[in-house]
């Protein structure tokens, strides 16, 4: 009776080339691995953090010409009190994005050349429309914590724009409310 070797799939899964270039390089340079779970987590966590503080830092690089660590503490400064609407959105487009990337690459080994280029091209088009999206709502978000904090200069903006960031006369204006007539 002949048995039937494993598909090449199932070696990948056991053992990847990036895990082994890691701890090659790691044993090279005199550090020990450790894949404790526990550390696994709080780096996670750490990363969240630090991406939930500074994730305006980019729009801050944009608009108000900061750089570095300027940028990122300036970036901290304007999440203060919306730190909840920074985690939100990290983790929907971060679990859409993340699905969407593991679906696409676990599934597309399965078909032919030209089924495969398709999907490619579809995945990264839709994987490039959310990462447009999440420009987008931090954008948004960088304008809310600027009047959040009062720095909003709206007084010199006229028409639509003047309309757009004066929503409501609350403390914090709903900023997104604009219609169509």
């Amino acid at each position: 009776m002949e048995t039937i070797p494993d598909p090449p799939s199932a070696s990948l899964l056991t053992t990847s080339p990036r895990i082994t270039f890691t701890s090659l390089i790691s044993n090279n340079l005199g550090f020990a691995v450790d894949y404790n779970p526990l550390f696994f987590i709080l780096l996670i966590v750490v990363v969240i953090y630090f991406h939930v503080n500074w994730s305006l830092a980019f729009v801050v690089v944009v608009v108000e010409s900061k750089r570095g660590i300027e940028a990122l503490m300036r970036s901290s400064y304007l999440i203060k009190g919306t730190r909840s609407v920074s985690l939100i959105l990290l983790l929907s487009y971060g679990t859409f994005c993340g699905l969407l990337v593991w679906v696409l690459t676990d599934s597309l080994h399965e078909f032919n050349s030209w089924v495969y280029v398709f999907f490619t091209m579809l995945g990264s088009s839709y994987l490039v429309w959310f990462l447009l999206q999440i420009t987008t709502a931090n954008t948004v978000l960088y304008n809310y914590c600027k009047e959040l904090h009062g720095e909003l200069a709206t007084g010199s903006a006229e028409g639509f724009a003047h309309e757009y960031l004066l929503a409501s006369d609350e403390k914090v204006p709903c900023v997104a409310t604009a219609t169509k007539a």
